[in-house]
């Protein structure tokens, strides 16, 4: 109790956090410590304000006892302050009430957010996009993935897409896209509008990102045979018979705070929703982040997440995809190689088109209806990606007729599906490793069999609050960039693993932003400041791993 009084001291003379911007905690309570975790909490921060929320308040709070939460200091600055946050992590999982917790930081699906600010100019945050305009015509990405040939089944009449990101916004794209028959939510402002707010500013804040997803999974519309489009609009989406659900749980792709995924997630189980689609990431997953993807498999649900862009290594939520629980979507260019910006790694299920793919566009409030632009990113591979879950859902009979397939076999809708991604998938010659089986075949996919029941191996039954330790992920993780410093981070303990992955993708963001900004010739490594300092607990094991702590630098 006195090292975390102590702590918040400390960290409470840093000054006063800017908006969205307070110090918050994910806290898991130990079976049986529930009912008194908010006394406990009190007794341990004295006169430091808090407060503390159910992480879940509806079916998968139920199943998991209620154990996950949400512990806010509107008083502390997370800004500035990640290495005290991993130590006040530490001492808060000391707690006997407490099972885990995990700090929750500002994270990114782009690794420009994860450098110093203090450089940001335009010129130089352009490092993290590429300038080939590609093909002009609008519907080239979801016709080069063979959507035509799907659309002879389906187009995804009857399946909902959540969209869990910054919302949507009255685009002319996003005519009758939107649901409204099942209920909205808005876990930022608040309440059940979730339009986007256009609330974040700068040269990174990348504003209509949940428009832009949105039109790319099912904007209404045909695509012709040499890849133009027909109306109503300009863009046609992979899945145009499909409906989005919005979720609007975060601000912008490069402005995270995981607190809100697990209740996001909830929403879309709550809802009845076929698909997630999740274009955002973060260097480690909180607990109930994991706990919500298991609920949402386990009900029948595919869940698509994004590689990242500029960071290197495949980010969480999408990292899980090994443990079944996400498809994992790397991004390609138009000539089948690798989108030079992308993430990459064994985790990786799938790639689809990640540049100069087709959008709605609209950066602010009142901006045009009408506006489209090629864009690039992970984003748009997922989103494409997104869109042929759909058109596969609805090609097999529907999430409930799927869901009694993978149960007579043990297994998931999530394994049905990334088993048949990877057994179409069409692999060009010279594929890249690290890009998955190859790229999204749609037409094949919506006329894969799905094999029997004894031709898969059932899943392993995890408990319902099954939670994987973050140490599990330091080596395979590490390892893909460095072999050496993966053997030396497989010895790393569990209290140090979230603060070792998270110094390891901004160590990667800042060695790539330096070798690709413009005019990088002027700009040496050292120009660009690391990160806050390592705890003292990491910089003692560091001192025993020397290829690991060249790394996380």
């Amino acid at each position: 109790m006195t090292q975390i009084r102590t702590l918040l001291g400390k960290w409470r003379e840093r000054g006063a956090p800017a908006d969205d911007e307070m110090a918050e905690f994910s806290i898991v309570a130990q079976s049986g410590a529930v009912d008194g975790l908010d006394a406990a909490l009190q007794a341990a921060f004295g006169d430091v304000a808090f407060t503390l929320r159910p992480a879940f308040s509806g079916v998968v709070g139920e199943e998991t006892g209620h154990r996950f939460f949400i512990l806010s200091f509107p008083d502390l600055a997370v800004r500035g302050n990640e290495a005290i946050a991993f130590e006040t992590a530490r001492a808060l999982a000391e707690l006997p009430e407490v099972a885990s917790a995990r700090p929750v930081l500002i994270d990114s699906l782009v690794g420009e957010a994860m450098v110093a600010r203090e450089i940001a100019t335009e010129s130089i945050f352009s490092f993290c996009s590429t300038d080939d305009p590609g093909p002009a015509e609008h519907g080239w990405a979801p016709y080069s993935l063979g959507v035509l040939a799907a659309w002879n089944k389906t187009r995804g009449d009857g399946v909902t897409v959540a969209s869990i990101d910054t919302g949507y916004s009255d685009h002319d794209e996003l005519a009758d896209v939107i649901t409204t028959t099942k209920p909205h939510l808005n876990l930022v402002e608040g309440g059940a509008d979730a339009r986007d707010r256009f609330s974040t500013s700068g040269l990174m804040s990348n504003p209509g990102h949940g428009t832009l997803v949105a039109s790319v999974v099912a904007s209404r519309g045909t695509i012709n045979p040499d890849a133009t489009t027909n109306g109503p609009n300009s863009v046609t989406g992979a899945a145009p018979d499909a409906k989005i659900l919005p979720i609007r749980a975060i601000r912008s792709v490069i402005d995270i705070r995981q607190s809100r995924i697990p209740a996001a997630i909830e929403h879309a189980i709550a809802t009845d929703c076929d698909v997630i689609i999740m274009a955002l990431g973060s260097p480690f997953p909180i607990e109930s982040v994991e706990v919500a993807l298991r609920a949402a498999v386990r009900r029948g649900m595919v869940v698509v997440c994004a590689a990242g862009n500029c960071v290197g290594a495949v980010i969480f939520p999408a990292r899980f995809a090994p443990q079944g629980l996400t498809t994992a979507v790397a991004a390609v260019d138009y000539q089948y190689m690798p989108w030079e910006k992308t993430s990459s790694g064994d985790t990786v299920t799938v790639s689809a088109f990640g540049e100069a793919v087709w959008g709605a566009r609209k950066s602010r409030a009142n901006g045009a209806n009408n506006f489209v632009e090629p864009a690039q990113g992970t984003t748009l591979a997922s989103s494409l990606t997104a869109g042929v879950a759909a058109l596969w859902v609805a090609a097999n009979g529907g999430r409930a007729a799927l869901k009694a397939k993978a149960d007579a076999a043990g297994v998931t809708v999530q394994k049905l599906f990334n088993d048949a991604l990877v057994a179409t998938a069409y692999r060009p010659a010279g594929w890249a490793r690290g890009m998955g089986a190859g790229l999204v075949n749609a037409g094949a996919m919506v006329s894969h069999a799905i094999p029997a029941g004894l031709e898969l191996v059932a899943d392993v039954p995890l408990a319902v609050d099954h939670v994987t330790p973050l140490r599990r992920f330091l080596s395979p993780t590490i390892g893909e960039t460095e072999s050496i410093a993966g053997l030396e981070a497989a010895t790393m303990p569990e209290e140090l693993a979230a603060e070792v992955l998270w110094r390891f993708h901004h160590a990667n963001a800042r060695r790539r932003f330096t070798a690709t900004a413009p005019h990088r010739e002027s700009l040496a490594l050292e120009a660009v400041p690391p990160p806050s300092r390592e705890t003292p607990a990491l910089l003692a094991r560091l001192a025993e791993k020397p290829s690991l702590r060249a790394l996380l630098r």
